[in-house]
């Protein structure tokens, strides 16, 4: 077997269907480091279809490169603390950033982990800045 189809063996082993596998091979940066992902990860791992995408995001953002205590979201992505690709993207920046001093707990709160907007919440913003703001919106007409 070849180191490709390996590799496609190995994604669909985690769940990624088909068109997701040969997409994912077809870029060797990616793929390699997915695979060291999928492999740090806690054996048995169930991933859902969403914790796949984010997961695969996260390889996306490496590149090939190494990036210590990537482990640190990993588990974030594995557990359900990072639910979103912005999330995952904050907490990979934190991580480059900090390196070996990077922390969980750190982590999630630059990843706004735990913080949960509604869709009302965000109308009623809205509309209180609109209503605070309305000269100068007019003005810029």
């Amino acid at each position: 077997m070849s180191d490709v189809e390996d590799l496609a063996e190995l994604f669909r082993a985690v769940g990624f269907e088909e068109p997701k596998v040969k997409e994912i091979v077809k870029n060797k940066k990616v793929s390699d480091s997915l695979s060291e992902l999928i492999n740090e990860a806690p054996s048995g791992c169930k991933w859902n279809k969403s914790q796949r995408a984010l997961l695969h995001n996260l390889a996306s953002l490496l590149k090939g490169t190494s990036l210590l205590n990537v482990k640190l979201v990993i588990d974030g992505i594995v557990y359900g603390d990072l639910k979103t690709a912005l999330q995952v993207d904050a907490a990979y920046k934190y991580v480059k950033d900090n390196a070996e001093k990077a922390d969980k707990e750190r982590m999630n709160e630059s990843a706004g982990v735990g913080i949960e907007v509604t869709e009302e919440q965000v109308h009623v913003s809205v509309q209180k800045y609109i209503e605070a703001n309305t000269e100068p919106i007019e003005g810029a007409r």
